[in-house]
């Protein structure tokens, strides 16, 4: 695979490196592509600087891989389900070292696709397509897929956390990290990781972020890292508070440490429970307890398969989204609620980057009139039904066995939607679609020649 990105960075390259180094970095997606080579070039004009979206050059490179893999499954006559299968890493093969350099840690990229289709009734859409393809007065529909591997986590020099856990004399256990949060429901899942892993109501924990009088360093939240970093640096730091306080009661009964156990938030002796202590009453005995650390995990590499279905009205260029199943795979799942909403924005995310979100340039000045009125963004009206499934393939880079799941709807399905499109029209040159298929774009590709014209 030879690939040739162009990557307009706006007026200053503060990120113009970075961000496009990730659509080469990921260029090879779910399959064994024995040989990749990548030219990255950073382009600057004068327009906005470009800053991360969630994906962050990791949908460019599922946009440029899965349309290529559509184009050749065309062009073999065969199904993209066949020969995406065909080229998946296979399981076994894992950890897997990628032509350009990733170290994908785990993964069933052939579990998420047949998921995908068992959601989607892949079948049965294929029928009817078949069916409209004989009547003439019907819409043409058209199912795309996309497979993705996404990197979590951030860069090396970057998969560090800071934080702390304290336990005050009234019981409060106090979490303090250095992720500031940024809608990803830090309260929710850290205060509950913490409670779980000291075994005690998580009434009693309470979570500080953001004020850097209370916890003076921390990276953040970018790249997909909370869970991953960030939850295991609080579950390290729970895990010294135990030791800290088994250490502390073995003193203060004369014990050896290994005499000593911790459960549900209390400290006891291991022979015969004679002695037990509630960890409040601990810290009155022996003072304050608190641990501060910095932990570092390793890259994890979600993925998945994100399947479509869309119809087109040739005649007004207009595309209807019937269809989205998201399956996606980012280990260890510490909330399923909250892991369920990310990946149901994301993937409305991604239809408004397949179908409206756009700014035309025109000689360098924005054409849009009406300022962020004219910029179009997917609403209830628009939004299809939309299947979040999970699959668990646990990360071995992490404690917690978690990866990234923020931004998988942006990643894997933009190419969905798209391939759905190409494959409703069948044009002999999918070049001429390229998002957003706004109406225009997508009349004029319905006048080109199709593909039976052209064998």
């Amino acid at each position: 695979m030879e690939l040739t990105i162009d990557a307009d960075v706006g007026a200053y390259p503060h990120l113009g490196v970075g961000l496009p180094m990730q659509t080469a970095w990921m260029a090879t997606g779910p399959y064994t592509t024995p040989q990749v080579h990548a030219t990255v070039r950073s382009v600057l004009t004068n327009t906005m600087v470009t800053y991360p979206y969630r994906g962050a050059g990791r949908p460019e490179a599922t946009i440029a891989l899965e349309r290529a893999m559509d184009v050749m499954a065309r062009r073999l006559g065969m199904d993209p389900v066949e020969l995406r299968r065909r080229n998946f890493i296979p399981p076994e093969s894992f950890p897997y070292e990628t032509p350009t350099g990733r170290r994908y840690d785990s993964g069933n990229y052939a579990a998420a696709l047949d998921l995908a289709l068992e959601t989607l009734d892949y079948g049965t859409w294929r029928a009817e397509q078949a069916r409209r393809r004989t009547d003439p007065i019907a819409l043409p529909l058209g199912i795309g897929l996309s497979c993705y591997v996404e990197r979590a986590g951030g860069e090396p020099g970057a998969l560090h956390e800071f934080g702390s856990v304290e336990v005050g004399e009234d019981g409060t256990i106090t979490a303090r990290c250095g992720a500031a949060p940024s809608g990803q429901g830090h309260e929710t899942v850290f205060s509950s990781l913490v409670a779980q892993t000291l075994g005690v109501n998580e009434e009693r924990v309470r979570l500080v972020e953001g004020d850097t009088d209370e916890q003076p360093e921390g990276l953040g939240s970018f790249a997909s890292r909370s869970a991953q970093v960030a939850g295991a640096m609080l579950q390290h730091a729970c895990q010294l508070l135990i030791d800290e306080a088994r250490e502390r009661a073995a003193r203060l009964w004369d014990l050896p440490v290994d005499e000593v156990e911790w459960s549900d938030g209390t400290v006891h002796a291991a022979q015969d429970g004679s002695a037990a202590m509630d960890v409040s009453k601990l810290v009155k005995a022996t003072g304050p307890l608190r641990v501060d650390d910095r932990f570092e995990a390793g890259m994890a590499f979600p993925f998945g398969t994100h399947a479509a279905v869309a119809e087109v009205d040739p005649e007004l260029g207009t595309v209807r989204v019937l269809q989205v199943v998201a399956v996606d795979d980012c280990g260890v799942v510490l909330n399923p609620t909250i892991v369920h909403g990310q990946a149901f924005g994301s993937a409305v995310q991604g239809i408004g980057q397949a179908l409206y979100e756009g700014i035309p340039y025109d000689d360098g000045v924005p054409m849009l009139a009406n300022g962020l009125l004219d910029y179009l963004l997917p609403t209830f009206t628009e939004i299809p039904p939309i299947e979040i499934k999970d699959r668990c393939t646990p990360s071995p880079s992490t404690p917690l066995g978690a990866k990234g799941a923020g931004e998988s709807g942006c990643i894997g399905t933009p190419a969905a939607v798209v391939n759905a499109v190409i494959d409703a029209l069948q044009i002999a040159d999918p070049d001429l679609l390229q998002m957003p298929l706004t109406p225009d774009v997508v009349w004029r590709a319905a006048r080109a020649p199709k593909l039976e014209k052209v064998r």
